[in-house]
């Protein structure tokens, strides 16, 4: 009788490490599918589409360069007549060390974008002559061109 006793605590031991294991495969299916449903929900999805962008070509820069009598960068940017919505232009100057951006966009009072079908001059001030000047609009690299005296 007590190895009948043995035989009912060991098979019990063995019941509850399975529903334990079951318990647990349940529980990580059930938040695998939680979480990939919620990661390809609209909301986390990008509303702007930087490959789309760039086949747009809606901004395109004409000329760079840096004059050293007022320490500016001049970037000519012109504008398609196509409808794509630009709601800001990061212009990131960079040389040997270090990199600085400087953001154009609606919410500044003294920086405009470039209307649809015009040419614009930004102005970028900058102490030393930059190697490449980076453009990005809505976040997305438009073009990275070379700086020269102008």
């Amino acid at each position: 009788m007590s190895n009948n006793i043995k035989n009912k605590r060991g098979l019990s031991e063995i019941v509850a490490l399975v529903l334990v294991m079951l318990i647990t495969i349940l529980a990580v299916t059930i938040l695998a599918g939680v979480l990939i449903r919620i990661a390809k929900a609209p909301q986390l999805s990008p509303q702007y589409n930087c490959l789309q962008e760039s086949i747009k070509q809606s901004l395109e820069v004409q000329s760079t360069c840096y004059n050293p009598q007022t320490k500016d960068v001049q970037v000519k940017i012109k504008r398609s007549l196509q409808n794509s919505e630009v709601q800001s232009i990061n212009f990131i100057l960079k040389d040997q060390i270090i990199s600085k951006e400087f953001q154009c966009g609606n919410f500044c009072g003294s920086c405009q974008i470039v209307q649809q079908g015009n040419i614009q001059t930004y102005y970028i001030y900058s102490a030393e002559m930059p190697e490449e000047v980076s453009i990005k609009a809505n976040n997305c690299l438009i073009s990275t061109k070379q700086i020269k005296n102008c």
